[in-house]
């Protein structure tokens, strides 16, 4: 089971974890604007750093934003993960606006070490999903929808249930993607990611047992 004990939270600011024995539950409302966010860890996949994350929005309203930093290429992404250990079988859910750049960002989960993870892709410019397993470093694609339409403008729920070998990837409630894959077991972290290139917000992080 899923367990957060109160004194791993001592770190982090009242009101950001809903604590129980099978959910954790993270909003942003409570940490500074213009600082990242705590009990979080950050880190980069094919790029440098691990880029910029910061806490913006108006009074209690916040979220977790990643600023685009345009002399990304090459793929890199930039990941900002829970930093507490997640179930291998979980579901993780996040809302996501993808503003600028390529307009490229997702969940991550399985996460060991930046060669070594799961992730989610919304592709906004290119129209796809994709569902990307990253071993020593190399991207195996598992699955892709592509030709989906989202409201460029608007925020999108995404959801991974991993369970097993079995893979789901929900878009905006509507199942998009199914994957079989074998290659991890073990649990690990869990978070959302950033094209290094992209300006994309995040809020409502929560990651469940699954099945609870």
């Amino acid at each position: 089971m899923f367990a957060l004990a109160l004194g791993l939270c001592a770190a982090i600011p009242a009101g950001v974890w809903t604590a129980g024995v099978e959910r954790a539950a993270l909003t942003f409302d409570d940490n500074p604007i213009g600082a990242p966010p705590t009990g979080f860890f950050f880190a980069g996949s094919r790029q440098a750093s691990p880029g910029t994350w910061q806490v913006r929005g108006n009074g209690a309203q916040r979220h977790l934003i990643h600023v685009a930093d345009p002399t990304v290429t090459m793929r890199g992404i930039s990941i900002a993960g829970v930093d507490r250990p997640a179930p291998a079988d979980l579901k993780l859910t996040a809302r996501i606006r993808l503003v600028d750049g390529d307009r490229a960002g997702g969940l991550v989960w399985r996460y060991r070490d930046s060669e070594n993870f799961y992730f989610m892709t919304v592709f906004l410019s290119e129209r796809r999903v994709n569902l990307i397993r990253v071993t020593a470093g190399n991207r195996i694609l598992l699955a892709t929808a592509s030709e989906i339409e989202p409201d460029p403008d608007a925020w999108h729920t995404v959801t991974i249930v991993h369970e097993g070998d079995q893979i789901r990837a929900i878009l905006n409630g509507i199942g998009i993607l199914r994957a079989r894959d074998l290659t991890v077991t073990e649990g690990g972290r869990a978070g959302v990611w950033s094209a290094g290139n992209s300006t994309t917000w995040f809020d409502d992080v929560t990651i469940e047992d699954y099945p609870d």
